[in-house]
């Protein structure tokens, strides 16, 4: 048919067989629309995408064809050089081609949009594992790389480049940690944490852009640490340790602490030793200690040879910082003998014999009291008189090295050095001579018969042995203490109680009336530690830790709960793993921390394992010598 002008037909047509359109033109399909047909089979426009897929047929470097579930599979073969877009990408095979993915997000994963909030889960933004498979056979060099990232940057302005720059944004919403970057090696021969190969600082830790610290390798290996804060306050270096601090130079090396400041009359390299419990320090406390040691045998037990210890004289305020020096050494039998003491009344006792190999020059003022051997040269203001010998003038001088004789001395005062014993004859039981008064250092000792003791000797050497037993179940590191004896039949003998930490000091506070309750033993009056001695039996191979400690109660307002105050000495005794086997392990004076006990004191054991013991059951028992 053909029609000239224009005819508008409303038609309806069917065709029984194949319908074909010839010259189509090209063109450009509406988006979202395709021509179908309905149950009806009436040709229809539809909107959906719909119909079902029959087939696929692979791409490129792409394989699979299965319909099976929603989404088909297809997977990615072993090369693909150009891939520009990575959407919903699982695994990338183990080949040897890079992975160019320049100008593309790798991973983008926004949890809540994606699958909304859910429970209990452990998810990884980006997840890398590279094994490698070695073969049965041969010997060869692997260098396996998780993430290898080479950063190359130019730029005609101001370059910043960052080889990773890692974000972690804890919340406050439930208990949150956040960590930066978290290390798991082990397995090797040769384990290492992290490598850092930089020509400029290795390392820098920084607060804010102003305060930051920096760890820096020469190539001469010297490790530099440098604190730089924005100069309104120092930038402290600070180490705390639960333990040791150990500084372990090279053979034959020192350990220097310079100073590069502008020398003067107070510049200089200093060294400080501060005791700083956040109060006041006690009368004889000790402030600080210098101590010089070495190995006494092949199994490397350290034993103290010698001691600067510094005490306070006196409580301390802001009026009073008394302060004396003790300087002590070792003798044979591993007991601190004091040698020197400059007290703060500028006095210096020792306390033994005093050799001056040279001339000992200057003005001597005071009375020279004990044997002088040798010359006295020099000229005095006066000489008491001795048979006839007047008082020394600009004429007369008073050195008279040996008198052999002075007759019979009928009257006056003896000023002069004490008769020596040996030019005197010695009391007894039956005859009257010279009776050698014992120092204190001697009374308190007791193991002189020569010599007789002052009403001051013999207080000093009052003393009481004081017992404390009792058993636990020992912790790892951690101290036990008795239960209260009001509550527990097996008080004070068991320790059951957990002090919750293994190290005794303020930051573990526990209710006064649990420390008052669970036995020891109360000193009235002040006193002081002369010998601790442990033993113990234990079911358990190990070292245990029995610690005696001091409790001071108190009825201030904010002390209900407090802590043990001094720990005297921790007793480390080796357990011999065996129940019928008894371990002892004394500690002399000289080698205890503290000795000092004030008047209402409560003195209390407290007990822990280690690693090895830990479990075991011991039984102990502590002997306390208390002097006073």
């Amino acid at each position: 048919m053909k029609w000239i002008g224009q005819h508008i037909y409303d038609l309806i047509s069917r065709f029984r067989s194949d319908v074909y359109l010839e010259d189509v033109s090209t063109g450009t399909i509406a988006s979202g629309a395709h021509l179908g047909l309905d149950s009806n089979n009436k040709i229809v426009k539809a909107a959906d995408g719909g119909g079902d897929l029959t087939s696929i047929v692979a791409g490129t470097g792409l394989s699979g064809t299965s319909l099976t579930g929603p989404i088909p599979t297809l997977n990615v073969d072993a090369s693909q050089p150009t891939i520009t877009t990575l959407a919903g990408l699982d695994a990338i095979g183990t080949q040897s081609e890079d992975l160019d993915i320049s100008s593309y997000t790798l991973v983008n994963i926004d949890r809540t949009a994606l699958h909304g909030n859910t429970g209990a889960e452990t998810i990884s933004a980006l997840h890398i594992d590279l094994d490698r498979t070695v073969p049965t056979s041969g010997t060869y060099i692997h260098r396996d790389l998780g993430i290898d990232l080479d950063v190359t940057s130019a730029s005609l302005g101001t370059s910043s480049l960052r080889g990773m720059d890692i974000d972690v944004i804890g919340t406050t919403s439930g208990t949150s940690t956040a960590t930066g970057i978290e290390l798991n090696v082990s397995g090797a021969d040769t384990n290492i944490g992290m490598q850092i190969l930089c020509e400029g600082e290795q390392l820098r830790l920084s607060h804010n852009l102003d305060d930051y610290a920096t760890f820096t390798v020469a190539d001469t290996g010297d490790l530099t640490i440098e604190t730089v804060g924005n100069g309104s306050v120092d930038s402290d270096l600070i180490l705390k340790a639960d333990g040791r601090v150990i500084i372990q130079p090279a053979d034959g090396k020192t350990v220097n602490i310079k100073s590069t400041q502008t020398s003067s009359s107070t510049a200089g390299a200093k060294l400080n030793l501060l005791s700083d419990d956040g109060a006041a320090l006690g009368d004889d406390h000790l402030l600080g200690r210098l101590a010089f040691g070495a190995a006494e045998d092949s199994s490397g037990t350290i034993r103290t040879g010698a001691k600067i210890e510094a005490y306070a004289d006196a409580a301390w305020s802001a009026s009073e910082n008394g302060t004396r020096l003790e300087f002590k050494t070792m003798d044979a039998n591993n007991t601190s003998e004091l040698s020197l003491t400059l007290d703060s009344d500028l006095l210096a006792t020792f306390a033994g014999a005093v050799t001056v190999t040279g001339a000992l020059t200057g003005d001597l003022t005071g009375d020279v009291i004990g044997d002088v051997t040798g010359n006295l040269t020099g000229q005095a203001d006066t000489v008491a008189s001795i048979a006839g010998l007047a008082p020394n003038t600009a004429t007369t001088q008073a050195s008279q090295p040996n008198i052999t004789g002075v007759g019979t001395i009928g009257t006056g005062v003896w000023n002069a050095t004490a008769i020596a014993s040996a030019k005197m004859a010695t009391a007894s039981a039956s005859a009257q001579g010279a009776v050698e008064l014992a120092t204190t250092a001697e009374a308190i000792t007791g193991t002189d018969t020569g010599r007789a003791v002052t009403p001051a000797g013999l207080k000093a050497r009052v003393s009481q042995i004081v017992n404390l037993k009792g058993y636990a179940v020992l912790q790892n590191d951690v101290f036990d203490y008795a239960n209260a004896y009001n509550t527990d039949d097996e008080a004070p003998f068991q320790l059951d109680v957990s002090y919750g930490s293994g190290t005794i000091n303020s930051s573990t506070e526990v209710a006064q009336s649990k420390l008052f309750r669970a036995g020891g033993f109360h000193v009235p009056f002040a006193c002081t530690v002369s010998d601790i001695q442990a033993q113990l039996t234990c079911n358990n191979d190990g070292n245990v830790s029995i610690a005696l400690v001091e409790y001071r109660p108190s009825d201030a307002g904010g002390d209900t709960n407090d802590h043990p105050r001094t720990v005297y000495e921790t007793v480390v005794v080796d357990s011999a793993n065996n129940n019928n086997k008894v371990s002892s392990t004394t500690i002399a004076t000289g080698d205890l921390d503290n000795t000092a006990i004030p008047a209402g004191s409560h003195l209390m054991i407290m007990v822990k394992g280690d690693g090895t013991s830990v479990g075991g059951t011991a039984v102990f028992s502590v002997a306390i010598g208390l002097s006073w």
